[in-house]
């Protein structure tokens, strides 16, 4: 459901923290002796897209934990806090590769080290047998939750490419490792039976039903009233087999599935989620979800169910999966819809937040202490923020660094993070590449947050070189040249010389036909150690 806001300025959901009354889960189980890690594949294979809304389950043939992680081929911006620095479309904007405007999704199955949570292998799950050509824009197998039955592994999420409207339903795909490689052998498409009545209909969208761990072909469609489906894996063809509401778990908004549904002590339990989806006067979109624990009786009637939290105090954070290891719940999900993290968190935990316990243990000290900890347990630090994006730019994951740039600068109120951070936002669009529209405009934002600083006319003057506009390259190198704010103090990234102006200025004269300009160019800088290329070009243009 969406709300309307007449003022974007004044009537928005602009703290966090008062929109969960839990914040900050991944701190709460730091302090409680979990752990939190960053789940990461090579650059070598996402080149630089999001990993993300990640689900987990014990192999029982393998004896391995193992985990289904969500590539998506666009880069998520989305504007938090104050939104100071939006993106011209608004807040919250997809920024595509050119040449592919779809929301595309792809799949890794990946093996877990469940003591170290790092990933052994990993592997695209090869879907090529039963693809077909996409009819609509969201295209793949979205936010798949892995569950074993009959001693069969499944993906099972929704999709939306196989009809003209976009129409979603969940699906139900048999996988399985053929030559050390995971493929899609068979694919269902559920039917939709409505709760009261068992006819075939259902929403535009049917998305994250929640499957039962424990009892094959059955799902949670919806959590209150509760409703149970039961599948038919051969047909798709699907009944509802349980419906009940419960009167007395009432939430201001709609209760949506999230993880599978695993039997704890004699509950069954579930992590679901909710959504605030506003536009705001200018009709751009926005979005802050929210999370709860769920506890159902065998009879599924909801027992418990925990307040609202959030895992990182991000707006847009996702889970697909809930699995019980030892006295440790493991939970996979997504930051920012770009990054893939595993929290470990402490039963006693979980315990606390379903009111079974009133008493949280505290640790003395978190012993690990790194980019990610540090963010965890300060989340509004700006600075702190920015040295976590740089971790992940020096990783080449550029779009989990484009979200947390993007924070730091909506967090800070200091001059210097926050032109850095702009510029490391333009520079992870441009290391996404194909995305010309969104970096010119990255770029030109750079230089009219400070125009006295020289940074962002380099950028700008080699992003229009690369793409042969020659006369805009010039202008905007000249620009730059008489600036003499620079002074990058926390990023070493910005590849900035004012050398680099003067050769740009010399490449790109001749498009005006400067030839007194470039010669004097030219001599002043083989009067100054001259390098190979300028010596070179002296020769080639005959000036020495």
């Amino acid at each position: 459901m969406y709300l309307n806001i007449e003022n974007s300025m004044n009537k928005r959901l602009d703290n966090l923290k008062e929109l969960t009354k839990i914040n900050n889960l991944c701190k709460i189980a730091l302090n409680a002796g979990g752990d939190v890690k960053h789940l990461m594949l090579p650059h070598s294979e996402l080149k630089g897209d999001g990993l993300t809304n990640g689900t987990i389950l014990y192999n029982p043939n393998t004896k391995k934990w193992i985990l289904n992680l969500r590539r998506v081929k666009y880069a998520l911006f989305h504007c938090e806090n104050n939104q100071k620095y939006h993106s011209p479309w608004g807040p919250l904007i997809y920024f595509n590769p050119e040449d592919d405007v779809t929301l595309r999704t792809i799949n890794y199955i990946c093996e877990l080290d469940n003591k170290k949570l790092t990933i052994n292998s990993w592997c695209r799950t090869n879907t090529s047998e039963l693809d077909k050509l996409p009819i609509w824009s969201f295209v793949g197998h979205e936010d798949v939750r892995l569950v074993y039955w009959d001693g069969i592994l499944y993906q099972t999420g929704v999709r939306r490419d196989t009809t003209i409207n976009g129409e979603g339903r969940m699906e139900l795909s048999t996988v399985k490792i053929i030559d050390n490689d995971w493929r899609e052998i068979n694919r269902q498409r559920i039917s939709t039976p409505d709760g009261k009545t068992n006819k075939q209909g259902g929403t535009y969208c049917e998305k994250n039903w929640m499957p039962i761990n424990d009892m094959p072909y059955h799902y949670v469609k919806w959590s209150n009233p509760t409703e149970i489906i039961k599948v038919n894996p051969k047909t798709g063809s699907s009944e509802v087999i349980i419906f009940k509401d419960n009167p007395n778990f009432k939430t201001p908004r709609d209760m949506r599935g999230s993880s599978n549904v695993i039997k704890y002590k004699d509950m069954w339990v579930a992590i679901i989620h909710e959504c605030d989806l506003w536009y705001d006067i200018d009709g751009k979109k926005d979005a802050v979800y929210h999370h709860r624990i769920i506890c159902w009786d065998k009879e599924w009637n909801i027992i418990k169910m925990s307040d609202t939290f959030n895992f990182m105090t991000g707006q847009i954070e996702f889970t697909c999966g809930l699995a019980l290891d030892g006295d440790n719940f493991l939970i996979p999900f997504g930051f920012q819809d770009n990054t893939s993290y595993i929290l470990k968190l402490p039963s006693v935990v979980f315990d606390f937040l379903i009111g079974v316990v009133d008493k949280l243990p505290t640790i003395e000290k978190i012993k690990v202490k790194n980019n990610i900890t540090n963010f965890i347990n300060n989340p509004y630090d700006a600075y702190l923020t920015f040295k976590l994006a740089e971790y992940f730019f020096s990783k080449k994951q550029f779009s989990s660094a484009l979200g947390l740039y993007s924070r730091s600068a909506e967090y800070s109120d200091d001059y210097d993070i926050n032109y850095q951070s702009l510029y490391m936002m333009a520079s992870c669009i441009s290391s996404l590449e194909k995305r010309d529209e969104a970096e010119e405009l990255m770029w030109l934002k750079v230089i009219n947050f400070d125009k006295d600083r020289p940074e962002g006319y380099l950028a700008l003057s080699r992003y229009y070189s690369w793409r042969n506009y020659p006369n805009k390259a010039y202008y905007f190198a000249n620009m730059g040249i008489n600036c003499t704010k620079h002074n990058f103090k926390i990023t070493p990234n910005s590849n900035y010389s004012y050398k680099d102006l003067d050769q740009q200025r010399i490449l790109y004269s001749n498009s005006d036909g400067k030839y007194d300009e470039r010669k004097y160019l030219l001599k002043m800088m083989m009067k100054d150690n001259p390098s190979k290329w300028v010596v070179s070009l002296a020769e080639r243009w005959k000036l020495i």
